[in-house]
């Protein structure tokens, strides 16, 4: 039986890249609807859930000259992932650096007067940038040429080694060019053209972490491990390896590791990233809690209905992820001209050699090449098959961030057109911080100072986060006075005994049940 699954992707650098991978994974065996997600560097496969198959694809995408990351767990996968980009990213930095290194070294040499070993130094000094810093795109396009794909890196390959070699040539064969010609040598070219797209890709892969940061955010909302009540005893286990009927414990500060049913204790939960209410919700026995909820000052025993991506904050990540794995459609146009843009720009080229050679006379075929040559080192930069998905999914992600979910690109793209936005409550326009902004007393103005000094030096010690806006509010009245017997009852309020009398502070049924009069206006 296949199985949709997805596993990161090592290495890629455009949507040839991705084109190439889509390719490779496609003609193997026992896969259908290959498809990646060039932001977030994922490939997306139905597969059989065997080892071997996955060994199969594996061998496929590397023999395009990628990697692929077939760990069991998705944590495993994006840790293994992670640690493999930031080598990558360094690799980047170095070979970035040697690039411009050479490219500097060969600007200045333009400026100085000629001299007769001039261009065996500049062949010296540009064979690091091509040979070594430009290693990565020579590698991948030669072994995405054995099958048949063609990519950016080939662009950049063909362009920098038409360059060098030509140059090479001109300096040991040629070096005088024909009558009324001067031959000029390109070694500044191929290593300047390397240092440029070096750079634009290292800008690109920093910006390509960054897209999945919206994904990595809500998975870390779900804690790694859970305290499980099993047989009587507290066991800590992995929270993957939890079942539903499982009885949790979430200790004060902790996030809820399952979407569950309170069994025992009463606390307030924050779940402000489920439901976009900024105040905590009172729980008690019988009341549902979700996943990546975070609890408060109580503790909770919870009974788990739901686990791992069956769970509310599982739905919204996997929401998530579609949303940034669908193709608006502006992409899939981008998608179709990115491509057949390199096989295009290469038979440009070649025509443009071509046409020269048939009508340009005498020393057609030297002006020729190097026009073939223009042609390709101008088609080296495009990054057209990337610039749309990364805004994308940046833009999904960002919104996620912000906790509003997009269900697929193209409700994002038609988001253009949108002139009215409808909130359903006004709950949804607060800042998620509450402020007392306007207070009344009904007590003689020479008793407000010693109650507010009261009310200040209970709310400290309450549990409510309603009052640490009362703290907020009334911090400048100075030292707080010290009260005995105080007593915490979640989600209603607090008392105290002060100089022997006994004082009540919350909502206004709490207050009521102690036979005060709560004026019902002010």
């Amino acid at each position: 039986m296949k199985e949709q699954k997805r596993f990161p992707v090592v290495g890629m650098r455009c949507a040839g890249c991705a084109h190439a991978v889509e390719q490779a994974a496609s003609k193997v065996d026992g896969v259908d609807d290959a498809h990646v997600q060039l932001a977030e560097n994922m490939l997306s496969v139905s597969i059989q859930d065997s080892p071997e198959a996955v060994d199969v694809l594996r061998r496929a995408v590397r023999g395009v000259g990628f990697d692929l990351i077939v760990e069991d767990s998705e944590a495993d996968q994006l840790r293994l992932r992670d640690a493999m980009e930031a080598t990558e990213l360094r690799r980047m930095k170095r070979d970035t650096v040697m690039a411009w290194a050479s490219s500097v070294a060969l600007m200045f040499l333009m400026v100085v007067p000629h001299f007769a070993a001039m261009p065996y130094l500049m062949m010296l000094i540009a064979l690091p940038a091509y040979v070594w810093a430009g290693r990565a795109f020579h590698l991948s396009a030669l072994r995405q040429l054995r099958h048949g794909v063609f990519s950016m890196d080939t662009l950049v390959s063909l362009s920098t080694t038409i360059s060098f070699f030509y140059s090479v040539v001109v300096l040991f064969f040629f070096r005088e060019g024909p009558v009324g010609m001067a031959l000029h040598f390109y070694f500044d070219a191929s290593a300047m053209i390397i240092a440029f797209v070096l750079l634009g890709k290292l800008m690109e892969k920093r910006a390509g972490r960054n897209t999945g940061q919206a994904i990595r955010e809500l998975m870390r909302l779900q804690p790694a491990e859970a305290l499980v009540v099993r047989g009587g005893k507290e066991v800590v286990m992995p929270v993957t390896a939890l079942i539903a009927g499982d009885l949790v414990r979430v200790r004060p500060g902790e996030q809820v590791p399952v979407d569950g049913v309170v069994t025992e204790g009463s606390s307030s939960v924050q779940e402000s990233m489920i439901s976009g209410e900024p105040l905590p919700r009172e729980k008690e026995t019988g009341s549902a809690v979700f996943s990546g909820t975070i609890n408060g000052s109580g503790v909770l025993t919870v009974q788990a209905t739901r686990v791992g991506s069956d769970t509310v904050l599982g739905r919204i990540i996997r929401t998530v992820r579609e949303a940034q794995a669908s193709k608006a459609p502006i992409q899939r146009l981008a998608d179709k001209i990115a491509g057949i843009f390199v096989p295009i720009v290469i038979a440009l080229a070649i025509l443009t050699y071509v046409i020269w050679r048939l009508t340009g006379g005498e020393d057609a075929g030297i002006y020729g090449l190097l026009c073939a040559i223009s042609v390709l080192v101008i088609a080296c930069p495009c990054a057209l098959g990337l610039a749309t998905p990364t805004a994308l999914v940046v833009g999904i992600g960002r919104a996620a961030c912000n906790g509003i979910l997009v269900r697929n690109a193209e409700a994002l793209e038609r988001f253009a057109a949108i002139d009215t936005v409808v909130l359903d409550k006004t709950g949804t326009l607060t800042e998620g911080k509450p402020q007392v902004t306007q207070t009344h007393w009904f007590v003689p103005d020479e008793e407000m100072p010693a109650l507010r000094r009261l009310l200040y030096s209970a709310e400290i010690l309450s549990t409510h986060p309603l009052a640490a806006a009362v703290c907020s509010a009334f911090a400048g009245d100075g030292s707080t006075v010290e009260l005995s017997d105080v007593q915490n009852y979640a989600g209603r309020g607090i008392s105290f005994t002060y100089e022997g009398s006994v004082y009540n502070v919350g909502s206004a049924a709490f207050v009521a049940e102690s036979g005060a009069t709560v004026p019902s206006s002010v």
